[in-house]
């Protein structure tokens, strides 16, 4: 007695645990059944199941299981003349097994990856054609694709899809070929056409580019001279003119160097050397300024104002001056000696014993 009561209990135990792991033939989600609907409308057929309530209707070629909350989780439709293209499937976040064998759908496949549970796929004997790369998500464990005589149409350029989708022989999946997009072209190769000038407007026309900036040349070194005053050798610096001024400039269209000379140094002051009594003096004049006209001079005299070409009085009054110091000195030393020579015979005559 005790053992047929560990039977029962052992049986129901098992009853229970597959009830739990089948799928629910219970209360439907209308959303996911109305994807299921879709193919069979768009084929010219009526679903066979009342419609909304799809989960748990099951015959020899349809089964659709749902979980606890009427999600589809497997759609078996084999061979119930289904056509046109598999409509997306996005709708169906918890399908797991995916059954369209022997029926008409034309295309491609369409995008699984929003069906994040997909583990079982079969769409063998359809006339489906068109690249799969990136169109089936990697938790596939199970996938019919093509065989020898269906969906022969379907390839890949980059051979990106699950490997367990792959088949030999006359059901392979062909990568590559003709049906591929080609290569992007390469790209162009830099453009040798020389950009336009500066300073294009919008008429067309064109003004020149600013000239190259010229290199300003290092200042010449002054020059040299010695000069012998009173025997004694004196070497005095005198500055080189500076160069001509050169600048670019644009005549006629064509870049053109333009020279300016550069304006006269002025003179160097004169230099006069006087002896008195042997001994040698060095007098400095500064040299005439020239006038604006530049060989006259300008003498400004203040009762009338008026100006009149000629020589400068003050430089010559000055002159005068500085002749007759030194000849008053000269003439002082003269008369000095005299009077010394003098007082010498003065003295002889007085003293004769001297």
């Amino acid at each position: 007695m005790h053992l047929q009561q560990c039977w029962v209990v052992l049986a129901l135990s098992l009853l229970i645990f597959h009830a739990t792991l089948a799928p629910v033939h219970g209360q439907s989600y209308a959303p996911d059944c109305a994807v299921l609907e879709g193919m069979y409308s768009q084929s010219g057929l009526s679903p066979p199941w009342t419609i909304g309530s799809c989960c748990g209707y099951t015959t020899g070629k349809i089964t659709i299981g749902c979980d606890g909350g009427g999600r589809i989780v497997e759609a078996h439709l084999a061979s119930v003349n289904l056509g046109g293209s598999i409509p997306s499937l996005a709708g169906l976040a918890n399908m797991q097994i995916l059954d369209l064998t022997g029926n008409n759908f034309v295309g491609n496949l369409p995008n699984l990856n929003a069906n994040p549970f997909l583990t079982q796929i079969n769409v063998q004997r359809n006339n489906l054609a068109g690249n799969i790369d990136g169109l089936l998500p990697s938790t596939l464990s199970s996938c019919a694709l093509t065989s020898s005589s269906s969906n022969n149409g379907l390839y890949s350029c980059t051979n990106n899809f699950p490997a367990v989708c792959q088949r030999t022989g006359d059901a392979a999946i062909s990568i590559g070929g003709a049906n591929c997009a080609a290569q992007p072209p390469s790209s162009p190769p830099p453009s040798t056409v020389a950009p336009p000038p500066q300073g294009t407007t919008g008429g067309g026309a064109t003004t020149a580019p600013p000239p190259p900036a010229l290199s300003t040349p290092p200042p010449p070194p002054p020059a040299l001279t010695v000069v012998v005053i009173s025997g004694v050798t004196m070497t005095t610096l005198s500055a080189i003119p500076p160069p001509p001024i050169s600048t670019m400039e644009y005549i006629n269209g064509s870049l053109v160097a333009v020279v300016t000379q550069a304006p006269p140094p002025p003179p160097p002051p004169v230099t006069t050397v006087i002896y008195v009594s042997g001994a040698a003096y060095t007098t400095y004049l500064p040299a005439p300024a020239p006038s604006a006209s530049g060989d006259a001079m300008i003498d400004r005299t203040s009762s009338g104002g008026n100006t009149s070409s000629g020589p400068n009085i003050a430089l010559i009054a000055g002159s005068i001056a500085g002749v007759i110091v030194v000849v008053g000195a000269v003439v002082g030393v003269l008369v000095h000696n005299r009077r010394r020579t003098r007082r010498g015979d003065i003295l002889l005559l007085q003293y004769p014993a001297l």
